[in-house]
């Protein structure tokens, strides 16, 4: 793939854009195919008789995965259930919470090896926390995950096949000093590719002025990405011609801060849209807010710090059982983020369906100075004004270090406002110290760490 990447970089812009489109084409086969509308109409129909259907699919899960996984065979003599036996109801009393060290230290323990070659494909996580995860897929599976993403976007008016424009990790452009465009066209899809290693105060008016020309329907980003955006339109009191029905946000943690200022600068709806490469777990915000988990697609259990199932509104671990892809079944897998859920749960489930929020990840939580973990900071930037961007990095137990890029209406008094914010929430004994930048360095994904831990 980097010597296939090198080649691309040093083609002219034309032959770029056609070698996007080429491999936008290649995707849309493997994730939709020619029977895309036939899963499409059976993933809506199963919403009628999910109950059911979940507890289907949780069996053949289980049974991929106890008579075809090493790590999950070693199972099966140290249980008195039979396979047939376990279901949605008691599978939790069978298999304990799965770390994902534990899948990562060994990955092929979990490849069932009943799956020909020829069935399979091989997706990788983004590595943002160590070394990627390769996670082996049926093509089947990953077509089934699409028809629920299409699921999602019509459920908020929108279509897969839309014009739309999105921002993300892809290296899309050569180098980061590159002049504009900044963006590639994907003709396959119908999507304006867009970096997200290039958007600053100078560039963000090009993007702009790229994204009034093609006119997307709808825009798919990282928060962090469309909230610079969004942040530079506001300060501004720029106008713009674009008519988004939505903007869908996903792969970072959405502040409600952000929510808000991408709400203003853009006129619509933002919707959160949570996932993971190893479709253990989906979740997506419905027009309540409140976050969805198709019930044939995973079953989701959020725990305590003693692997707890926690009250209906606390928050806690999330642990998913993916129920689409039988070539790597995951079960009762800790996917490393916290969770809110939601009070009201629907009748006939046993786990949980809704929830209120994503809180971000486990390892990347503040320590207060009375040493409990806080992990929603978000609230801290609400209201304020000047921030294009902002990161809070714990570099010790007592100091914590706020990067900020700012514009002309950031001022002392902000930063005595979000310093008071941060006190009340984390105590007032721990030191707070502001550095201002240019630019926030992303990850080499692309990805921006709201939050991040260096202890």
């Amino acid at each position: 793939m980097a010597g296939l990447l090198s080649i691309y970089h040093k083609l002219p812009l034309h032959l770029q854009n056609l070698a996007v489109s080429s491999y936008g084409l290649l995707l849309r086969q493997q994730r939709y195919g020619i029977t895309f509308g036939q899963r499409r109409s059976g993933s809506q129909a199963e919403q009628l008789h999910s109950s059911a259907g979940q507890n289907k699919r949780l069996q053949s899960i289980i049974a991929s995965a106890l008579q075809g996984t090493e790590y999950f065979g070693s199972l099966l003599d140290k249980q008195s259930l039979s396979i047939s036996e376990i279901n949605v109801s008691n599978f939790t009393r069978v298999f304990p919470v799965l770390e994902k060290r534990v899948v990562k230290n060994d990955p092929s323990a979990f490849h069932n090896i009943g799956f020909p070659k020829k069935s399979t494909t091989t997706l990788s996580t983004s590595g943002t926390t160590g070394t990627p995860l390769r996670v082996l897929a049926t093509k089947a599976s990953v077509k089934q995950n699409f028809a629920f993403f299409d699921r999602f976007l019509r459920s908020i008016d929108l279509d897969e096949f839309n014009r739309s424009a999105t921002f993300a990790g892809r290296s899309i452009v050569p180098g980061s000093g590159r002049a504009p465009p900044y963006w590639r066209k994907n003709y396959a899809m119908n999507t304006l590719l867009c970096s997200s290693y290039h958007l600053s105060g100078e560039t963000i008016p090009l993007y702009i002025k790229a994204l009034e020309s093609w006119q997307p329907v709808y825009i798919d980003s990282y928060p962090s990405a469309i909230y610079e955006i969004a942040a530079y339109i506001n300060a501004n009191k720029l106008k713009h011609s674009l008519r988004l029905r939505a903007i869908v946000t996903s792969s970072e943690t959405l502040g409600p801060y952000q929510r808000e200022a991408i709400e203003q600068a853009f006129q619509c709806s933002v919707h959160d849209q949570y996932g993971c490469v190893e479709m253990a777990v989906m979740a997506y915000q419905q027009k309540d807010g409140r976050y969805f988990i198709p019930p044939e697609y995973a079953i989701a259990e959020v725990l305590d710090d003693n692997d707890k199932p926690v009250r209906p509104g606390e928050s806690g671990h999330l642990v998913c059982t993916g129920l689409l892809n039988q070539a790597m079944p995951l079960i009762r897998y800790r996917i490393g983020d916290i969770v809110k859920t939601s009070k009201e749960q629907p009748e006939g489930y046993p786990h949980i369906v809704f929830l209120d929020s994503i809180e971000g990840r486990n390892d990347n939580v503040v320590i207060a100075s009375s040493g409990f973990r806080v992990g929603r900071l978000g609230p801290v930037f609400k209201g304020v004004t000047g921030v294009f961007e902002a990161q809070i990095v714990q570099k010790s137990p007592d100091t914590l270090q706020v990067r900020l890029v700012t514009s002309g209406e950031y001022t002392a008094a902000t930063e005595i406002q979000i310093r008071q914010a941060l006190a009340d929430r984390v105590g007032v004994s721990m030191q707070i110290r502001f550095e201002y930048m240019d630019h926030i360095p992303r990850e080499k994904n692309g990805k921006f760490k709201f939050v991040k831990s260096e202890l």
